[in-house]
């Protein structure tokens, strides 16, 4: 269930008309808000009214978590990056390896260290890094 609060009163000049916010059982934080801002698409050219809104998904998250509606997710078991002009090569072995059941990711970090640091944080067991030298394997 979402609790939608049309109360509030904008105080920025984004907001041309309504503004609201969304809650939900078992949590505090707005997971959910928006309103109306027809002045935004006439900075790109047409002058068309909208509305619009963004959800927190972490909040919404950790809300069904607390709940019990949903389980915590495990972390993966093999980070996979790819080092300059083999992303594609990354992203193509953790679909492999999705399809043969385990849990992977692709890193979005800069460098390999940064990758390493991640993985260690998250508690990933694995690093697997592509290179012009193949696929090298790390264990954490």
């Amino acid at each position: 269930n979402l609790i939608i609060d049309l109360s509030l009163v904008h105080r920025s000049n984004y907001y041309t008309g309504i503004v609201f916010r969304g809650y939900t059982e078992g949590s505090g934080a707005t997971v959910l808000q928006g309103g109306r801002y027809d002045g935004l698409i006439k900075e790109f050219g047409e002058d068309l009214p909208a509305i619009g809104f963004g959800v927190q998904t972490d909040d919404l998250a950790r809300a069904a978590l607390m709940r019990g509606e949903i389980e915590p997710q495990k972390a993966s078991e093999v980070l996979v990056f790819g080092e300059d002009g083999y992303e594609l090569a990354a992203v193509n072995l953790v679909r492999e390896l999705s399809q043969k059941g385990v849990k992977s990711e692709n890193s979005l970090c800069e460098s390999r260290d940064e990758a390493l640091k991640y993985a260690k944080e998250r508690g990933i067991k694995k690093l697997f890094v592509i290179s012009r030298d193949g696929v090298s394997e790390e264990e954490l």
